[in-house]
């Protein structure tokens, strides 16, 4: 075959979507009106917020929507060397399709057996993948990384020998070094198996990375088809495509507002007729809600937008504007110290009798009042035990912390009433998951109204009750009857800060407190995070994998990597020229992010 048959052939649909509606419950519309093609070995992304219809959309592709929903429209696979192709889905969590009690080789001889493919062993399976340690099949996915997980499931996708690969937000959970490598496989084995790929993100520097072309979707409708090459160049099509850009945090430089992207998606029926974007957009007029706007091509893309033409400049000067802006970061209120971490170790015992694990084995940082500190490093290299250490959830095992001016216990010592208070009172935790923090039974005003109680004793002036709290981080006070679940991610992040407040200690500690947020809801939180520290003076330990984020918000960063402090520095310092090597491994995983 030619280059140029074997291009054509590339690029002949292999899926194709023509006017695709689904709807649940018989009656509320969740996806309207998509229609696209998918080439026999391209890589598509899909990108939004959530509630954009991108999941539901892939699972409808992949026949696997929940009990009721229903689809509408045309889902067509073409044939394949006179066979039906084969569609197979690798998920964000692994373990929504791994057994915890089946070890790692049963489920690909599962997987094998299902689809009549015995030919190949099991390490040569997991070879495929990357793991190159056949011993590995023995273990169950429990006692597996998180990387090592989404490895494994790729390899069980794999075993039906599929000719489209759906992945639904697969690295969102890892840090930039495993998300790297995983994403690197999955290309690897795409180009071995020419095979086409549907990636189902929210990051648009991965879309730009990864794809051949990009979808923007929202609300249930695609908006754009932007290029791969528009993106990396700042050049879309629509203004929402921009707004997910900007919400991007840079790598390179620290930015103005990163938020421009205000409020969040919907919910409720996507069917409106009108532009469903326009509530959000700034270049909204009345044209845009005279009906639904069709998608038209305009370059090298295609969009929704009818204002585009007239406002293509407008949106080329924003974009220029907006990341030349100069970023308004408050530097450290004092040079008294808040917190310092002094050599800290922490050891963790498996079981009774069981082996050693040292989590932390020689960790030092230092917060001064009003300061923004990053501590970054990859999964497992002790950040979030540090963490808990100065948070008082662990005590640890040889070094000294001294909190506001006081040392606190570690070794084998207990905490006394007193400590635990002085630890309460001085430094709260924002955590990953807000939702598993907040009672999904109370309402938001009983939540932030406990928080409120264990203020200390005689703690003069601030905050006194709920209504201040949320003023504080911008949620509406009609919040307070509401419950957790009713609220978006975003607002349920905000409400985890605002309880932490509530007590109103001099120490912050935001432990991958953006990571699982789509970006322009990232993108609020840490501009609140900026204008917190701002406004009350408070110091912030911000803990990230994400070097993106944590130039935006941080002073000096510290870098973890197997349980030690291997550097520290200003931002710009460790950031603009990195020393260590782990420290250059992180900047170099780090997917396009505008750099």
């Amino acid at each position: 075959m030619t280059a140029v048959e074997e291009s054509t052939t590339l690029r002949e649909p292999i899926l194709s979507l023509t006017g695709v509606n689904i709807y649940a419950g018989g009656t509320k519309q969740l996806v309207e009106d998509v229609t696209l093609d998918l080439g026999r070995a391209e890589a598509l992304t899909i990108v939004g917020e959530s509630g954009s219809g991108k999941t539901v959309l892939a699972r409808a592709v992949a026949g696997i929507l929940p009990d009721g929903l229903r689809v509408e429209g045309d889902v067509s696979l073409h044939e394949v060397d006179g066979r039906t192709p084969r569609v197979a889905m690798l998920l964000q969590d692994p373990f929504g399709i791994l057994n915890p009690v089946i070890t790692v080789g049963a489920h690909l001889e599962e997987m094998a057996a299902l689809f009549g493919d015995g030919g190949r062993s099991v390490a040569d399976r997991l070879a495929e993948v990357g793991i190159e340690d056949a011993s590995l099949a023995a273990q169950y996915p429990f006692q597996l990384s998180g990387g090592l997980r989404q490895r494994v499931a790729l390899a069980c996708a794999l075993a039906c020998d599929p000719d489209v690969l759906i992945a639904d937000e697969p690295t969102t959970a890892l840090d930039t070094i495993t998300q790297r490598r995983i994403l690197d496989l999955i290309d690897e084995v795409r180009r071995q198996r020419r095979m086409a790929l549907v990636m189902i993100t929210h990051d648009l520097g991965v879309a730009a990375d990864r794809a051949d072309r990009v979808v923007v979707m929202y609300r249930g409708r695609v908006m754009a088809a932007e290029s791969t090459a528009g993106l990396r160049h700042g050049r879309v099509s629509h203004p929402y495509t921009l707004g997910l850009l900007l919400s991007e945090p840079r790598i390179d430089r620290r930015v103005g507002t990163l938020s421009v992207v205000p409020g969040h998606i919907p919910t409720g029926d996507v069917s409106v007729p009108s532009c469903s974007y326009a509530p959000r957009c700034q270049w909204a007029t009345d044209e845009c809600t005279a009906g639904a706007p069709p998608l038209r091509s305009v370059g090298d893309a295609v969009t929704a937008c009818v204002r585009q033409p007239a406002i293509a400049g407008e949106m080329a000067a924003f974009h220029a504007e907006h990341d030349s802006a100069p970023a308004s970061v408050a530097s450290a209120s004092s040079t008294r110290s808040l917190v310092s971490v002094l050599d800290i170790a922490k050891e963790f015992r498996r079981g009774r009798g069981g082996d050693v694990v040292h989590a932390v084995r020689s960790a030092s940082l230092e917060v001064f009042e009003g300061e923004c500190v990053g501590l970054v490093g990859a999964s497992g290299s002790g950040k979030s035990t540090v963490s808990r250490c100065i948070a008082g959830l662990e005590i640890p095992t040889s070094g000294d912390i001294i909190l506001a001016n006081r040392q606190l216990t570690s070794g084998v010592g207990k905490r006394d009433r007193a400590e635990r208070a002085h630890i309460r009172h001085s430094v709260q935790m924002v955590f990953q998951d807000a939702t598993a923090t907040l009672n999904p039974a109370h309402r938001i005003g009983r939540i932030l109204q406990e928080a409120i109680a264990h203020q200390a004793p005689g703690l003069q002036g601030g905050i006194k009750d709920v209504d201040a709290l949320l003023d504080l981080v911008g949620m509406p006070r009609e919040t307070a009857g509401r419950r957790p679940v009713s609220l978006s991610g975003g607002q349920r992040q905000r409400i985890g800060i605002a309880r932490a407040l509530a007590l109103q200690p001099k120490l912050l500690v935001a432990d991958e407190a953006v990571s699982a947020l789509d970006v322009t809801v990232q993108a609020q939180i840490l501009d609140l995070l900026r204008d917190l520290r701002e406004r009350l003076g408070i110091g912030i330990l911000f803990i990230s994998h994400d070097l993106a984020a944590v130039r935006q918000v941080a002073d000096r960063i510290y870098v973890m990597h197997q349980g030690q402090t291997v550097e520290h520095g200003t931002t710009e310092q460790i950031l603009d020229h990195p020393e260590h090597p782990h420290t250059r491994e992180l900047m170099v995983a780090s997917p396009g992010r505008r750099s």
